[in-house]
């Protein structure tokens, strides 16, 4: 769980984070300008960045309604929309740095959520379980300290939630 000083960091400091996602099937969507994408089956996981309030950022990528304003609001709206897991929360702005660390392990899906930046993307294909628990204790060694929950119960996600920390982001 979060302490006092770690809520209050949340919400007024920047920090980065890593958001997955499961896929339950193979889906084609279109994303603003980067047009039809197809995703298929596993886990995604998508880098982002928040100057304060990293919480409620996190927590609006959850919604299935709102309007769509980023790459990631795509994926998370509406009837067909992958499902929230997990979120990594890590102190400070690291998301192109998190992004090109995890480019060098995991199928990068061009352009998606990096229109204002110079990396080949955003948004990473892990595929199943035990890759996604690789990389994420990967990821964790090398930018320290992150604050890690089950966003949601891991029904439907084959494999999910062994070897994740629960509880510290929830509903």
């Amino acid at each position: 769980m979060f302490d006092i000083a770690d809520v209050t960091s949340l919400a007024t400091r920047p920090h980065s984070y890593v958001f997955v996602l499961f896929n339950q099937m193979k889906r084609v969507k279109t994303v603003g300008r980067l047009g039809r994408l197809e995703f298929r089956p596993g886990f995604y996981l998508y880098v982002g960045s928040a100057r304060k309030n990293v919480l409620k950022r996190v927590k609006r990528h959850m919604r299935a309604t709102k309007r769509i304003h980023w790459h990631i609001d795509y994926l998370t709206t509406g009837s067909g929309r992958m499902k929230p897991v997990d979120a990594y929360i890590f102190h400070g702005e690291f998301e192109c740095e998190i992004a090109q660390f995890l480019s060098r392990m995991l199928a990068t899906i061009r352009g998606f959520g990096s229109s204002d930046c110079r990396c080949k993307g955003h948004l990473f294909y892990a595929g199943r379980m035990p890759v996604l628990k690789l990389v994420v204790d990967k990821l964790i060694l090398r930018f320290g300290t992150a604050k890690a929950g089950t966003l949601s119960n891991s029904r439907g996600c084959p494999g999910s939630a062994p070897g994740f920390v629960s509880g510290a982001l929830s509903r």
